[in-house]
């Protein structure tokens, strides 16, 4: 209800509370039950920057995709107390061990009740992912009532922004998916007068057309008039 479309970055979507994944993924979620016990909770507090670093490495192919000086300037990140808080809490309130934020349980009820995305959505996931992978997305496309593209980059990890941001971008750019059966998509014409302050005052054709991802877009012949002198100009707007 908040928004006109989702690009959705390496994490798949499905209705109601989190189960218990497939074996395969329990085995990928090592780092979730080692924070959800007291040694790993402690170790993560102790060491939040070796244990973030470790993150990196795994959950991408070898390469590495990042340098020592790349993840020196994030590294000071991981040292403000807030990150082990709130990472801890994530993950333990999520399986059990800790008990969650007060202050969202509204908001978490209210997301856990949705049973379907009706938005046009984008998911971009890399083919070679170990920290979520590749499988948990199949069958995604059940939970989207509305346009849904899935796009799996081959030989990309965990963080395709940083491991191919090219890639990334062309799948934002790209047409949007086939409006479901049932939409509407058309377009109409609009005649718009606006005065202003006298002399000044301009009349605009506009045309809009209700796009296959649900949005519109608009476009107008302006003519603007400024004392004697007359502009016409074509403007599109999205």
């Amino acid at each position: 209800q908040r928004v006109a479309s989702i690009a959705a970055l390496s994490v798949p979507w499905a209705p109601g509370r989190i189960g218990v994944p497939p074996l395969s993924q329990v085995r990928a979620f090592w780092y979730q039950w080692f924070m959800n016990t007291e040694p790993g909770a402690a170790f993560v507090r102790e060491n939040p920057t070796a244990f973030a670093r470790e993150q990196w490495v795994a959950w991408s192919p070898p390469g590495p995709w990042f340098t020592d000086d790349t993840f020196g300037k994030t590294a000071p990140s991981f040292q403000n107390p807030d990150w082990a808080a709130v990472t801890l809490n994530f993950y333990r309130s999520r399986w059990g061990a800790d008990a969650p934020d007060p202050r969202f349980a509204a908001l978490a009820q209210e997301a856990e009740a949705a049973r379907s995305i009706a938005v046009p959505t984008l998911v971009i996931h890399g083919g070679t992912d170990t920290c979520l992978l590749p499988a948990s997305f199949a069958g995604q496309e059940q939970y989207f009532t509305g346009p849904y593209r899935q796009v799996e980059l081959d030989g990309v990890g965990h963080f395709p922004t940083r491991e191919a941001p090219d890639r990334v971008a062309e799948a934002l750019a790209a047409a949007p998916p086939p409006a479901p059966p049932g939409w509407r998509t058309g377009s109409g014409m609009a005649l718009a007068m606006i005065d202003t302050i006298p002399p000044r005052g301009h009349h605009a054709e506009a045309r809009i057309a209700l796009r296959p991802d649900g949005l519109y877009a608009l476009s107008r012949s302006e003519e603007r008039r400024v004392g004697k002198e007359c502009r016409s100009r074509w403007s599109p707007y999205h």
